[in-house]
């Protein structure tokens, strides 16, 4: 259907450097859309990182992993949210790699672990290299999404150490996967398709290597400003580390009409598909497919005008299978002889319509016909009806 209900994400952050550490190398970078066309092809991004090494350059590197993201994402012309996530990470690892050459060089290597965001038609994309974390709560139900990447973590997923082990091992800090370390980088992703009612966490290690997941969930669902709660909860517990946390409210909100976004949406999700064929009765299938989607109709089909004024069907959605498609011949030729779309809302109750025209029309009531011209001439025609 053209309208749909729209899911509306209502963010709030929050960042603290703690109780222990002199500065804060947590960053946080979120980039808005300028409008609607936008927001279909790019959605809404959120970059956390959080710098590794010593000194100021953890804090640098962290900056600069962010901003680097994000642009990568932003300009980037590759048409799959998806790629273009996976891109920005390569670009933006090869960026921090080679900044910090000399101090690798030296035996202090220098970089940050990277989670980005992406609120994109619908879903939630998810990219990570690192320790932070993205958790989804839905129905009261906290599901950790990213998996951590750290010497312990790794191996308790491959069943060498017991999951107890990620709170004391000797090694549970050494992260094994961020950017700038090594000079390749491949970025875990993960997509899950939001609802209505559903509350998104994307924190640094700072929160959930502190505060209990019980605890994280109570907060989250306790209403208010979440996201300055669960970094008090973290304080709470010795605040060791820094501490930056995301919270998006899903929500929806309906509507009778299509918005300019639903128009767009599905001008944009025709612009994607009828670009990735060539093949002509996939295209006119796709054609009536969204003919069908934009009328709301039960039945859509494609006909073809040969240079004798005979019709032959391209396709057809809703019709039996194997039969010719009883169409409103009466309103079919209107539409090709004016040259003009014919729409009767309620085909029964339009003054002026004579159902007797057509059998089919006895009991149909909504009726569009779409004339298709070339230089003013009819090359064909897309029809759609509903009882």
């Amino acid at each position: 259907m053209l309208v749909r209900p729209q899911l509306v994400v209502n963010a709030q952050s929050a960042s603290d450097r703690g109780l222990v550490r002199p500065s804060n190398e947590d960053v946080l970078v979120h980039r808005v859309p300028a409008d609607d066309m936008q927001r279909l092809q790019s959605g809404e991004l959120w970059v956390l990182t959080d710098g590794i090494g010593s000194g100021e350059a953890p804090r640098e590197a962290a900056t600069l992993a962010a901003n680097s993201l994000a642009n990568h994402y932003w300009r980037s012309s590759i048409p799959t949210a998806t790629d273009r996530l996976r891109t920005a990470f390569t670009e933006a690892n090869l960026e921090v790699y080679n900044r910090y050459e000399s101090e690798r060089d030296q035996g202090s290597p220098i970089g940050a672990t990277a989670l980005a965001a992406l609120i994109h038609q619908g879903r939630l994309m998810i990219a990570h290299a690192g320790r932070s974390r993205a958790y989804l709560l839905r129905n009261g139900t906290l599901q950790q999404l990213t998996q951590d990447h750290t010497w312990v973590a790794d191996r308790v997923r491959r069943g060498e150490l017991d999951p107890s082990a990620e709170a004391s091992h000797p090694r549970r800090n050494v992260i094994t996967r961020c950017l700038g370390i090594r000079d390749q980088l491949v970025a875990d992703i993960v997509a899950v398709d939001m609802l209505a009612s559903d509350t998104i966490l994307i924190c640094s290690d700072g929160l959930h290597r502190q505060v209990p997941a019980e605890e994280i969930t109570a907060t989250l669902a306790g209403g208010g400003d979440t996201a300055r709660a669960l970094v008090e909860r973290s304080n709470a517990y010795g605040g060791r580390d820094n501490t930056t946390v995301v919270v998006l409210h899903v929500s929806e909100q309906r509507s009778e009409h299509a918005t300019t976004q639903d128009r767009l949406a599905l001008l944009y999700r025709s612009s994607l598909e009828l670009g990735g064929t060539l093949d002509i009765a996939e295209t006119m299938a796709h054609v009536t497919r969204l003919f069908q989607e934009a009328t709301r109709c039960d039945r859509t089909a494609l006909y073809l005008l040969d240079a004798e004024g005979n019709l032959s069907v391209g396709a057809t959605r809703g019709f039996d299978i194997d039969s010719s498609p009883s169409t409103s011949s009466a309103v079919i030729h209107r539409a090709l002889t004016e040259r003009r779309p014919i729409i009767y809302a309620d085909a029964q109750q339009t003054s002026g319509f004579d159902p007797s025209a057509s059998i089919v029309n006895m009991s149909l009531r909504t009726i569009v016909c779409l004339p298709l011209l070339t230089r003013d001439v009819p090359i064909g025609l897309l029809y759609a009806d509903s009882l």
